[in-house]
C-alpha cells in the first residue's frame, strides 16, 4: 500500500510539475537564444532616451521650415564675412567743439578785492536805528552783526557746595581767615563755589592760587578759566560790496558818525 501511494505522488508530480521544472533543468533551444538576441539588440539601438521621441506629423512644412533656417544662418554668415573683410578706417577724428567760456559780467568787474569793512563798536541800543538805514541803503544782505566778548578771566574758588546756605556758611570762615572779597557765586557753572579772587592775567592768578593752598590748607580749592561773556557792544560787518555799495556804505557811516575800517583775516 505504501508503495502504491509513493509512485501515485511520483506520477502527480510528474504530470504537473514538469512544465516548471523543464526550463530549469533543460538548457534553451536555438529559437529561444535567437529571440533573447533581438530584444537584447533593440535595447541597444533604441536607448531610453530615444523613446520620448515625438514623429513629425506635417513632414512637408517641417522641412520648409528646416530650409528657411538654413538661410537665415547663411544670410548671417554672410555679414560676419563682410563686416571682417571691409578696411578699417583710420581718418582722423574731427575737432571736438571748443569749450565755452563765459565772459566777465560788469557786476563781477565791478566787486573790488578789498570789499570787506567793519564798523564799530557800537552800542546795542544803537542798532535800531542803523538797520533803519542800512535797509534804505540796499545793504541787508551783505551785513553781519558780530557781539563783542568780554576778555577772560581766571577764578579761584573753593568747589560748590549743594546748597546756597553751606556756601555763605563757608565764605564767613574764608574771611575770617584773611579774604576779604570771598563771594559767593549765584550763577553760571560755579553756582554756589566760593570765589575767593578772578583775575585778568593768568600769570597772577597762579600766584593767588599757591598762597591760597599754602594759607588755608584746603583740598577743595581750585582755580580755571571763565570764557568771557557778550557785552552790551557789537560790530556790523560789511563783506562782499560792490563800488556802488561801498559808497553808500560811506554815507551811511558819515551818517551815525561811526568809523570804518577794512576787516582784517
Amino acid at each position: 500500500m505504501k508503495k502504491l501511494a509513493l509512485v501515485l505522488c511520483l506520477v502527480c508530480f510528474g504530470y504537473y510539475g514538469w512544465d516548471a521544472a523543464k526550463d530549469w533543468l533543460l538548457p534553451p533551444s536555438e529559437n529561444e537564444l535567437s529571440v533573447n538576441d533581438a530584444a537584447m539588440s533593440r535595447a541597444e539601438v533604441f536607448p531610453s532616451a530615444m523613446q520620448n521621441i515625438v514623429p513629425v506629423q506635417d513632414l512637408p512644412a517641417y522641412i520648409d521650415q528646416q530650409r528657411e533656417l538654413m538661410k537665415q544662418q547663411s544670410s548671417i554668415e554672410r555679414v560676419e564675412l563682410k563686416t571682417e573683410n571691409e578696411p578699417i578706417d583710420h581718418s582722423p577724428l574731427p575737432d571736438p567743439s571748443p569749450i565755452f567760456k563765459p565772459s566777465k559780467t560788469s557786476d563781477a568787474a565791478s566787486v573790488n578785492v578789498s570789499t570787506c569793512f567793519q564798523m564799530g563798536p557800537l552800542p546795542r541800543s544803537a542798532l535800531p536805528s542803523i538797520n533803519r538805514s542800512i535797509e534804505s541803503a540796499g545793504l541787508l544782505e551783505v551785513v553781519r552783526v558780530d557781539s563783542i566778548l568780554n576778555p577772560d578771566s581766571y577764578v579761584v574758588f573753593i568747589i560748590p557746595t549743594t546748597t546756597e546756605k553751606g556756601a555763605r556758611a563757608l565764605m564767613t570762615q574764608v574771611r575770617k581767615r584773611g579774604y576779604k572779597s570771598a563771594v559767593v557765586v549765584t550763577e553760571g557753572p560755579l553756582l554756589n563755589a566760593v570765589q575767593l579772587g578772578r583775575f585778568q592775567d593768568q600769570n597772577k592768578a597762579e600766584q593767588f592760587f599757591e598762597d591760597a593752598k599754602q594759607r588755608l590748607h584746603m583740598n577743595d580749592l581750585r582755580m580755571t578759566r571763565l570764557i568771557g561773556k557778550p557785552s552790551n557792544s557789537v560790530t556790523l560787518t560789511f563783506n562782499a560790496l560792490t563800488e556802488a555799495q561801498v559808497q553808500a556804505l560811506q554815507g551811511l557811516a558819515k551818517k551815525h558818525k561811526q568809523a570804518l575800517k577794512e576787516c582784517v583775516y
